[in-house]
């Protein structure tokens, strides 16, 4: 009896096997020729349609209708800059005679950054700066990043003008080593000023009565020898002095430095240089 019923549960899964593998089949055949058909009338209808126009083409004709749009009016007394309305009286013709020039339409005479010319015998100091310019056989008498020659005080006792006829912008870098004896150098009034293109200061240290101090400016301006260096004497009470002028082609912070042979220490000057109004 077990064996005729599991023969008979084998014969029955057997059927319902089969019928089901049949059943789905025959779905899986509609289901493709459902998709053919659709995929038929689509193509059909595509071709039926006349020709699509490339994107780039319709990016292009957009534009092209941007373009084409009419400009928006513009108020009376207002006047278009760079695609912006704007009034006029925010604009200012290059052709009005009456406004200031700037400094594109009327450059100053000499450029900033650069010293105006100087006549090589304009005075003792010149002339020694244009022979060694010349034979180029001593360069730290027109520059400041070659040391100067050492100081010689028996030399300078002798003949105290030879010393000061001589320029040497990096004696500042070489004061009196300090010691026993030996006087800093200090600053005799203010050591920041604000001045204009073409205006002069006056730079005042206090050294040793008698002693050499020279001034050096590190960013153009001139002294009363028309250089960036000069070399002066303090007087009977210790004041030395250079005369700064902040001459054309000066501009911004200029940094000077006044030092001597005879005393220690360095003192640095500030000034600041605007343009003139214009």
């Amino acid at each position: 009896m077990g064996l005729f019923n599991d023969g008979v549960f084998r014969l029955r899964r057997t059927r319902w096997s089969r019928l089901s593998c049949d059943r789905y089949a025959a779905i899986d055949s509609r289901v493709l020729v459902g998709l053919s058909v659709l995929a038929l009338i689509g193509a059909g209808l595509w071709l039926m349609q006349p020709d699509a126009t490339p994107v780039r083409d319709v990016v292009v004709a957009k534009q092209e209708n941007a373009v084409a749009q009419e400009t928006p009016s513009v108020p009376e007394g207002w006047v278009t800059q760079g695609g912006v309305a704007r009034p006029g009286t925010d604009v200012v013709s290059v052709k009005d005679e009456s406004r200031e020039p700037s400094l594109i339409e009327n450059p100053p005479k000499v450029p900033h950054g650069f010293s105006p010319a100087v006549e090589p015998d304009s005075n003792a100091n010149t002339k020694a700066v244009f022979a060694a310019l010349k034979d180029r056989s001593k360069p730290s008498r027109f520059s400041s990043f070659v040391p100067s020659e050492p100081f010689d005080a028996k030399a300078y006792a002798e003949n105290p003008q030879a010393y000061l006829d001589t320029v040497e912008p990096a004696r500042v870098f070489a004061p009196a080593e300090p010691a026993e004896g030996v006087n800093p150098i200090r600053a005799a009034d203010k050591r920041y000023f604000r001045v204009v293109q073409g205006e002069s200061v006056r730079l005042s240290v206090v050294a040793d009565a008698g002693a050499p101090v020279t001034f050096t400016s590190q960013a153009l301006g001139f002294f009363d020898n028309l250089l960036t260096s000069q070399t002066v004497l303090a007087d009977d009470k210790g004041i030395a002095t250079a005369n700064f002028t902040a001459g054309e082609g000066t501009i911004d912070l200029v940094q000077i430095l006044a030092a001597g042979p005879i005393n220690s220490g360095q003192i640095a000057f500030s000034v600041n240089v605007a343009l003139p109004a214009r």
